[in-house]
């Protein structure tokens, strides 16, 4: 057990160390960085609507899924 937590610990401490830079964030950092609640995020996981990695019991959401939701959520301006 002791050994799963210092894992889990380490994984922790390089995902904060590197911060939004390493390409990977957290549920609370992709709920911040859409606007959303992150009630909304972890659904989106549970119903695997958006991809994720889940590294020593964490889930980590990659930047660029993020990005390519935004751009296939996008609705273009009719023309007039």
């Amino acid at each position: 057990m002791e050994r799963c937590s210092s894992r889990r610990k380490r994984l922790n401490e390089a995902v904060e160390e590197k911060g939004n830079d390493s390409g990977l964030m957290t549920v609370p950092e992709t709920a911040s960085y859409l606007r959303l609640k992150i009630s909304t995020i972890r659904a989106w996981v549970l119903k695997r609507r958006i991809p994720y990695v889940k590294m020593g019991g964490r889930v980590l959401i990659r930047r660029v899924d993020i990005q390519g939701l935004i751009e296939k959520s996008f609705v273009p301006v009719l023309s007039s």
